[in-house]
Formats: C-alpha cells, sequence, structure tokens
C-alpha cells in the first residue's frame, strides 16, 4: 500500500531527471487520483498503467512500434513467451482508452498514515468496525 502513498510518489517525482516519467500499475481509481494529485499531467492507458509528468506527455507511436519491431527486442519477449504486440494493443491499440486524467480533489487519496489499498485493509476494517 506505500507504494500508492502521496507521499512515495512525491519522492520518486523528486527523483525524476527532466522530462523524466513515473510509471504504475493503476489497481484502483484512489491510487490513479493519487498519481494526479502529485503529477500535473497523468496519462492513463487502458484504465490499468498511468504514467505521470511534469510536462504534458507527447506519445510517439511511430518510434513505439518501431522499437517493439525491432528483432532484438522481438525476440526478447518472444522467447519469455509474452507476445508483446497483444500486450501493447491492449492498453495502447487503436481500441484501448487512453485518457488524460485531471484532479478532482474530491477523491481520495493514499497517504503514508492511512494506505486506503493496503492489501486486506477494507476487510479488517470492516470486521474492526463492524
Amino acid at each position: 500500500g506505500m507504494l500508492y502513498s502521496e507521499e512515495y510518489v512525491e519522492l520518486v517525482k523528486s527523483r525524476l531527471r527532466p522530462g523524466g516519467m513515473a510509471v504504475t500499475w493503476l489497481p484502483t481509481p484512489r491510487v490513479a487520483a493519487t498519481m494526479r494529485k502529485v503529477f500535473p499531467h497523468l496519462l492513463v492507458f487502458g484504465d490499468v498503467i498511468g504514467i505521470g509528468t511534469q510536462e504534458p506527455l507527447r506519445v510517439h507511436w511511430t518510434w513505439l512500434q518501431e522499437r517493439v519491431d525491432m528483432p532484438q527486442i522481438w525476440s526478447y519477449f518472444r522467447s519469455t513467451g509474452i507476445d508483446l504486440h497483444a500486450l501493447l494493443m491492449a492498453v495502447a491499440g487503436p481500441r484501448a482508452r487512453i485518457t488524460r486524467l485531471e484532479a478532482d480533489p474530491r477523491q481520495e487519496t493514499n497517504t503514508d498514515l492511512f494506505p486506503k489499498d493496503e492489501w486486506l485493509l477494507p476487510s479488517l476494517l470492516k470486521k474492526a468496525y463492524p
């Protein structure tokens, strides 16, 4: 849960070089809201992958496709049993949902003191406070 806290994301942001980006899985809307609170720009791929940046992210699709098609990259992923094209199509293909998430001050976020998306935390709280 701490990996999804505002404090952790702030730490990641503080270590990025100019033009750097933070990439994470977005398992819950609260995690997306936490990333968006810290980063001025958040691009969300397929509702599951978030890329936070200081400046608007411009995706260079031609460059990405050229990289994916490089023999050494293609052969590496094929040797692991991963269909890289299918994986990318799911999050960045023509039918994928790609959105720029706007900040919503009403949306709850995670903090170090109370990481609401901690493993099993909701069920533990329900038992402790019926």
